[in-house]
């Protein structure tokens, strides 16, 4: 079988002017908008103002190359912000197709 589970850690940050509840965070095999694969849901359940909180998710990536892993937080828009422009995160990740035995 081709692909990886790969680990992914996010920190998301709440800059508004209060608390937020039950941020939900979704974990895509690219891009969302060209039809990025959704690889995982997550949900985080408070961030206080000027605070923080880390978000760790275990997803598969069912093909050897590289990849562009997007974390997008509140992906239905649910929660009022100020700035509506900086919920998104991308890491690269290269995945290594698997070694097969020598006979």
């Amino acid at each position: 079988m081709d692909g990886a589970l790969v680990a992914v850690s996010a920190v998301v940050h709440c800059t508004g002017e209060s608390d937020i509840q039950n941020v939900n965070v979704s974990f895509y095999d690219g891009d969302p908008n060209q039809g990025g694969l959704l690889i995982g849901p997550a949900k985080i359940s408070s961030i206080p103002v000027n605070g923080s909180a880390r978000l760790r998710f275990n997803g598969y990536v069912g093909r050897s190359g590289l990849h562009y892993i997007h974390v997008v937080v509140d992906p239905l828009n649910s929660i009022r912000e100020t700035n509506e422009n900086n919920n998104v995160g991308i890491i690269s990740v290269d995945v290594i197709p698997p070694t097969k035995p020598d006979w």
